[in-house]
């Protein structure tokens, strides 16, 4: 069992679901994982250390053991494949780290609930009574192509009032409409800009001349978005960032030239937003989905997911989390970044597939509604002990570090 010291944001709360806290007559406490040991751990000790596939029994061996931190780092069936919460960005600030260092601590003893959009957020606290951990939000309108159609957005508000007030975690998606080149005819709108299908901007042609007009948009775009993440960046937010999201799947502009222009793509992105401005808040989230469009360990901090399956089917998707699990040469986190339907806690911890994160999409069918999640699932969910939700977080901001 773990025990760490962290500051909470309202210390009055002395136990919150599976976090029992100790000595709370202070802002500053200590706290322990109550569930035990990592679900994963536990499902390769039954099953035995290193046996891939399924028993009879359901229980999943060989899949990678997180590691808990702490007292359990480098111990156990977990020594050989423990995450580390290095970041990839050696000057990653400290907010960043301490995110990573929960997340790490958190990975394989707990999974943190998500939901995409603030408007959403709420509306699993009207049919829960509790919020979640990790709230998505979108870069989408900051597009260059957007501004100038008069898009706006107010993210960046969101973001800071989630970390700053509520004390929660950020992860930001940037649908990237195309730099140009974009359709606009109807079913082809501007606004469906991100799509192959609404643009003939060529990312392969536009990579492999840096004097092309195309080129020097792409720098455009990412000079602009850079704003934004500066805002949050100045303020000392850190954000699960996940750009270039499902590039595999070729809908997207930045995936239907191949993988070839995708992984220059993502190295300029990665570069320029860091070295030249300077962006070291940011934990890159990779989300290609391909391994052949895995662009290495030295620029990926976390692996995800984003998995759409039938509506009410809260399978825990273990194979999808073994795929992932298997891209990085060295253990990274894995998480579930986007949802259709919510995952199963008591399959997760059945089956070992011990995602970091679920989140899932905005939209009425997914949170709203009960086409994809009844409210009675919902509500089991959000009151389960394996799962965290907002008022479970500690103060991130003073999350100790080594």
């Amino acid at each position: 069992m773990t025990v760490l010291s962290a500051c909470l944001p309202h210390p009055a709360r002395c136990s919150v679901g599976g976090l029992l806290l100790v000595a709370c007559t202070c802002s500053c406490t200590e706290y322990e994982w109550s569930y035990g040991e990592s679900v994963v751990e536990s499902v390769a000790g039954a099953a035995g250390a290193g046996q891939p596939g399924v028993d009879a029994g359901g229980a999943a061996g060989g899949v990678p053991a997180p590691g808990a931190g702490g007292e359990d780092a480098g111990g156990g069936s977990a020594g050989s494949t423990a995450v580390t919460p290095a970041l990839s960005d050696p000057e990653a600030t400290p907010n960043a780290r301490r995110l990573m260092h929960f997340l790490t601590d958190s990975y394989g003893h707990r999974i943190l609930s998500g939901q995409q959009d603030l408007e959403y957020a709420q509306t699993v606290l009207a049919i829960t009574g509790r919020e979640p951990a990790v709230l998505g939000l979108d870069l989408m309108d900051y597009s260059p192509s957007r501004v100038e159609q008069g898009a706006a957005s107010n993210s960046v508000e969101q973001a800071l009032s989630w970390w700053q007030v509520r004390g929660g975690i950020v992860t930001l998606v940037w649908h990237w409409n195309a730099p140009s080149h974009l359709i606009d005819q109807p079913g082809q709108e501007w606004w469906r800009g991100f799509y192959s299908s609404a643009t003939t901007f060529d990312l392969a042609a536009a990579m492999r001349d840096e004097a092309s007009p195309e080129y020097r948009e792409i720098l455009r775009d990412i000079d602009a978005i850079a704003v934004p993440l500066k805002e949050l960046s100045d303020a000392g937010v850190p954000v699960l960032f996940r750009p270039l999201h499902e590039a595999s799947g070729a809908w997207f502009w930045w995936g239907s030239s191949g993988p070839d222009a995708y992984l220059a793509l993502w190295g300029l992105l990665r570069d320029r937003l860091t070295a030249l401005h300077g962006l070291h808040n940011l934990i890159w989230v990779w989300n290609g989905q391909d391994a052949g469009w895995y662009p290495g360990d030295a620029t990926v901090d976390i692996i995800s997911e984003d998995i759409y399956g039938a509506p009410r089917d809260h399978d825990p998707q273990l194979e999808r989390f073994r795929v992932a699990s298997a891209y990085p040469t060295r253990p990274k986190l894995v998480a579930s970044s986007e949802n259709g339907a919510l995952l199963d806690p008591d399959q997760l911890v059945a089956s070992g597939a011990a995602w970091s994160w679920f989140c899932v999409w905005s939209g009425r069918e997914f949170i709203q509604d009960e086409t994809w999640n009844a409210d009675a699932i919902k509500r089991a969910v959000y009151s389960h002990e394996y799962v965290t939700t907002l008022d479970e977080l500690p103060d991130l901001a003073s999350y100790p570090l080594p």
